[in-house]
């Protein structure tokens, strides 16, 4: 299956989204900085991960733009 690398960026961090929202409505502190943890590195893996969206260094080191 392919995969179109930026609907799927964007969806992680969509889902990300969901997640913070879901944190702000829980009221134990430890939950709600799990999620909040949860949310950030989704967003990291929509920002970095090759399978959702390459930013991250080419093989000379730079990024493609």
């Amino acid at each position: 299956m392919s995969y179109d690398g930026k609907s799927t960026a964007r969806h992680v961090r969509e889902i990300a989204e969901n997640v913070r929202q879901l944190a702000r409505q829980t009221t134990i502190a430890e939950i709600q900085e799990e999620l909040f943890d949860l949310a950030d590195r989704l967003e990291r893996m929509g920002e970095t991960d090759p399978a959702v969206g390459s930013k991250r260094p080419g093989k000379n080191g730079f990024r493609k733009i």
